[in-house]
């Protein structure tokens, strides 16, 4: 009894405990067996490193191509922007026509002693 007070008072102070039945063997046996579980503990430490490192990589990899979807959706749009603009500038040009025609036409039929203008005067009710 007083060799296992012993061990488990070794065992709460960190100390490995190393019975005086175990021969030399067994020790060796233990010593190998702690050298082992500390290098599998440093491998589980490395592959944990590079899993953090490839999540990463796969959020940049999202990342980028969130990135290149936006880039083409941004060119999109100012294609279509550029076309509206055309229209807008072609509309323009065509009511400026469109007023010089209306003008002229006023003009001429005018000359004819016709008034068919388009304004009101103020004497018309709408």
């Amino acid at each position: 009894m007083a060799l296992l007070r012993s061990e488990l008072h070794q065992l709460r102070q960190g100390q490995p405990a190393s019975p005086p039945h175990l021969d030399k063997n067994d020790a060796l046996t233990i010593k190998w067996l702690s050298q082992a579980l500390n290098e599998v503990r440093s491998e589980l430490s490395e592959l944990q490193v590079a899993l953090n490192a490839t999540a990463a990589l796969r959020e940049r990899e999202s990342t980028r191509a969130d990135l290149r979807l936006v880039r083409g959706e941004v060119k999109t749009v100012g294609v279509e922007l550029e076309r509206a603009r055309r229209r807008v500038f072609e509309a323009e040009a065509d009511r400026q026509t469109l007023r010089a025609e209306l003008t002229a036409a006023q003009e001429g039929w005018r000359v004819q002693g016709n008034d068919y203008s388009l304004e009101r005067s103020p004497n018309s009710k709408p």
